[in-house]
C-alpha cells in the first residue's frame, strides 16, 4: 500500500513514525474521536434503553411520540424525565451517566452551592468626574481622575504642564470662562 503513495508522502510518514510526541498526539486525537462517537451514551436527556408494557424501546436511536408511553394522543416529543417521575409509568429506563441534553440547562434550584457568596453593591451618588487644577495659559498643574475618564495609562505627573486642550476639546465659551476665572483671581489670563 505504501508503494502507491508519492515518495514525499512516504518520507513524511517515516519521519512521523520516528517522532514520539507526534505518535502520542495522534493516539490522544483518536481516543477523543472515539469518545465523541459514543457521546450519546455518555450525556443525553433521553434514556439509552426503555422497557414499557413488555416492549423494549431505544429512544437514543429512534423518536417515540409521547402517545406511545402515555396513551394521551399527543404526538409530541416525550419528556422522559417527567415520564420516569410519573407514578402511572409501569416500566424502567437505563439512563446515560449524565442526564442532560445539549439544549438543556439546570434549574436554579438544582444548583448546589458549597459556600454562598454575598455581594453588596451601592449606588454612586455622583457621576465619575475628573478635576483639573490649571495654571495660566490653560496648562495642567494637577489632575484627579483623568486617567479613568480618558482611558489613559499615563500618570498625573506626565500630564502636568500640558495644555488642557490636548485632553479635551475646548470650546471658545469654555476658554473664555477659564480666562475669566483667572482674571477674577487677579492672576491674569493667557
Amino acid at each position: 500500500m505504501l508503494r502507491l503513495l508519492h515518495p514525499n508522502t512516504r518520507r513524511r510518514l517515516r519521519r512521523f513514525k520516528k517522532m514520539g510526541r507526534a505518535k502520542w498526539s495522534f493516539r490522544i486525537l483518536l481516543a477523543v474521536f472515539a469518545v465523541s462517537l459514543v457521546s450519546e451514551f455518555i450525556a443525553n436527556d433521553k434514556p439509552v434503553l426503555l422497557r414499557h408494557d413488555g416492549s423494549t424501546y431505544f429512544p437514543v436511536f429512534k423518536f417515540y411520540p409521547e402517545d406511545t408511553f402515555t396513551g394521551n394522543g399527543r404526538m409530541t416529543r416525550t419528556d422522559y424525565k417527567a415520564l420516569a417521575a410519573d407514578e402511572g409509568f409501569d416500566g424502567w429506563m437505563l439512563w446515560p451517566p449524565v442526564r442532560y441534553g445539549p439544549a438543556e440547562s439546570l434549574a436554579s434550584s438544582e444548583v448546589k452551592i458549597d459556600k454562598p457568596v454575598e455581594l453588596a453593591t451601592r449606588r454612586r451618588s455622583e457621576a465619575k468626574a475628573a478635576s483639573f487644577d490649571l495654571l495660566p495659559g490653560n496648562k495642567i498643574a494637577r489632575s484627579r481622575g483623568a486617567a479613568d475618564l480618558f482611558q489613559e495609562i499615563e500618570s498625573d505627573r506626565a500630564r502636568r504642564g500640558r495644555p488642557l486642550s490636548e485632553l479635551i476639546p475646548l470650546t471658545p465659551g469654555l476658554e473664555a470662562a477659564i480666562a475669566s476665572r483667572f482674571a477674577d483671581e487677579g492672576v491674569g489670563g493667557q
